[in-house]
């Protein structure tokens, strides 16, 4: 079975944004993936590129993009000479983002993707379990 940090995760709301192009979305939802371990991203713009099949300086653009209207926010760390040891690209859709440039539009809750990922690890069984349940459901209620 494919680990979720395979996925291509877009949610509706980044879906739904008509500011952004189809490679925003695509890369919004790369981040989103890439962010169930840890809570954040931490792939290079080439990485993302090489999945998603586009340029590095397209990834660039459309992280700019998407920092830009909150979808996600990053931080860097450096080590002690200051120089960037890693970027950490964090996915939100907290009281701050924007859908058609209406803040607040873009909430789905005040809390970040990243805590949600945290709260509810994405796990195999409770899938398949719920898958199960409803596949009996559907057979109780005739539907195929």
């Amino acid at each position: 079975m494919t680990e979720i940090t395979n996925w291509v995760l877009i949610p509706p709301v980044v879906l739904a944004d008509e500011r952004l192009s189809s490679t925003d979305k695509m890369i919004y939802g790369k981040a989103l993936g890439l962010s169930n371990q840890k809570g954040y991203c931490f792939a290079s713009n080439d990485y993302i590129g090489e999945h998603i099949g586009v340029s590095k300086e397209s990834v660039k653009k459309s992280l700019q993009k998407l920092y830009k209207y909150n979808l996600l926010t990053y931080t860097l760390i450096r080590d002690k000479n200051k120089q960037v040891k890693e970027r950490r690209i964090y996915p939100t859709l907290g009281e701050n983002a924007t859908l058609g440039g209406v803040k607040g539009m873009g909430s789905i809750s005040p809390t970040s993707i990243k805590e949600k990922i945290k709260v509810n690890r994405f796990d195999k069984k409770e899938l398949e379990k719920g898958m199960q349940n409803l596949r009996k459901a559907m057979q109780t209620k005739g539907i195929e």
